[in-house]
């Protein structure tokens, strides 16, 4: 009966020493957050895309040109943003940060064609989204909050992304791959395509015209009476009208 004791308190220990391991970041060359806040405001080149790598919250907003960083002092110097090719890229410039702030930055643009997110962060509109063709890219398990106002809009969301999109688009091109999500109830569309892969789920409202296809146990949730419905399905998913 001891040994058995001394085996469960050994195994209790080695699981705090993770724990705190885990939460506290605590490996070589780990950046802790001093808790003193700092902002820069920062010239950069014309861009009409977007691309968050990394952590940190985005606010958007389409009007003239600005960037502004705001994070602790000693980790807004790695908060890195670079325009190639009209593309703005924010992303951190070391191993393990680990903020004990909010990272926040502040952008805002004429024009805006391309939003993405690869990694953690999340992006968020602070006014509407006006675009002709508009188009939004997640990778890994970040968030996207849009207001959005454009005739063409294309979604591709791989791993376990969400996506909360209002407004109103002609015509919307939703691709799901894994577990991902989009809240799509308040975005009004037109003519609804949804592809999903995986166990993802969309929930869109098509007023004209849905086109569903979906590979394994995905779900398309959808309002606003479609007159035409096309649903292929292989597996277990489904497409399921929406009675709210």
């Amino acid at each position: 009966m001891k040994p058995l004791i001394e085996q469960i308190i050994l195994i209790s220990a080695i699981s705090i020493v993770l724990l705190v391991f885990i939460s506290g970041c605590i490996m070589p060359g780990c950046i802790q957050g001093s808790g003193s806040y700092a902002f820069e405001n920062r010239t950069v080149d014309d861009f009409s895309s977007i691309d968050l790598a990394g952590i940190g919250d985005v606010y958007l907003v389409q009007e003239e040109k600005h960037l502004r960083i705001e994070a602790e002092d000693n980790i807004i110097q790695y908060m890195k943003t670079d325009v190639s090719g009209g593309k703005l890229t924010i992303y951190q410039r070391a191993d393990c940060i680990n903020p004990h702030e909010p990272i926040k930055i502040f952008a805002s643009t004429p024009v805006l064609e391309s939003i993405s997110i690869s990694g953690s962060g999340r992006i968020i509109s602070r006014s509407p989204i006006e675009s002709d063709a508009l188009s939004l890219g997640m990778s890994g398990s970040g968030s996207m909050e849009l207001n959005i106002l454009c005739q063409d809009l294309r979604a591709t969301i791989s791993g376990s992304g969400d996506a909360l999109l209002k407004g109103v688009t002609k015509d919307s091109d939703i691709m799901i791959s894994g577990s991902g999500t989009m809240h799509g109830y308040d975005l009004m569309t037109d003519r609804s395509d949804v592809t999903i892969s995986g166990s993802g789920m969309a929930q869109v409202n098509a007023m004209d015209e849905l086109n569903a296809l979906i590979s394994g146990s995905g779900s398309v949730y959808y309002k606003g009476n479609p007159r035409n419905v096309s649903q292929m399905v292989s597996g277990s998913g489904k497409v399921i009208v929406s009675e709210g």
